[in-house]
């Protein structure tokens, strides 16, 4: 490969670590909504135990209460890993960015 398609292939990865960078931002986005969600669930299922005239009615808000948190927790755990897979796939480009700069200085040296 010739030092311009070298440097054409380093351009290439960065845009692809600014793409992985959005997709972070916009996952961060969504856990905070989630999170946002989760409390709101929470607020108005504490409001219904307390309002709730049975124990047996009682007892079913705490398990939806219960059941609602584990999905949102969920839901949060898979965006973390997500970012998670976002980040490694970013360290890999600015390793192959490494690789590809190395090249260049071996091209450059052997002219």
């Amino acid at each position: 490969m010739s030092i311009d398609s070298k440097k054409n292939s380093i351009e290439s990865e960065k845009r692809d670590i600014e793409r992985m960078k959005n997709y972070i931002s916009r996952y961060k986005d969504e856990i905070k909504g989630y999170r946002e969600d989760k409390k709101r669930d929470s607020e108005r299922y504490r409001d219904k135990i307390q309002n709730a005239s049975s124990s047996s009615s009682k007892s079913s808000y705490r398990s939806s209460k219960r059941r609602s948190a584990e999905n949102y927790a969920r839901k949060i755990d898979s965006k973390k890993n997500d970012i998670d897979r976002k980040k490694d796939s970013i360290r890999r480009h600015r390793e192959k960015i490494s690789d590809l700069r190395d090249d260049i200085k071996d091209l450059k040296k052997r002219r």
